[in-house]
């Protein structure tokens, strides 16, 4: 089936394909694989896209926009830009402060990662 025609039989009221949180989520999730095996200028491109779409639908303070700027966060080291994953390590653990709080289990792993990240 053409793009055309899967556009054209969805029912009407749903979101285009590609354009649905499940749809993210399934990027996001491959993201993670290519990032594990290796692939971190594939898995950048896809994280960078997954970050976009939630910053736009799901605004900045988003659990899940958060996620999508720590996973960013770890390709962007991965690929050897340590200054760039700082910066977006640091804006997670402000995020989730303010966000879930000083004592969240997410805000403790931020902070433990962006430790982590300057030890390296």
């Amino acid at each position: 089936m053409s793009v055309r025609a899967a556009s054209s039989a969805r029912k009407p009221g749903r979101a285009a394909p590609g354009s649905d949180e499940d749809t993210v989520t399934a990027a996001s999730d491959l993201a993670a694989t290519l990032r594990a095996q290796g692939d971190h200028p594939a898995a950048r491109a896809l994280d960078e896209d997954v970050l976009s779409w939630r910053q736009r639908v799901l605004g900045e303070d988003h659990p899940h926009t958060i996620g999508a700027v720590a996973n960013l966060a770890v390709t962007l080291s991965r690929l050897g830009d340590a200054a760039a994953a700082r910066v977006l390590r640091a804006e997670v653990v402000a995020r989730r402060r303010r966000v879930l709080g000083e004592n969240h289990p997410a805000t403790i792993q931020a902070e433990a990662a962006l430790v982590d990240l300057d030890g390296s």
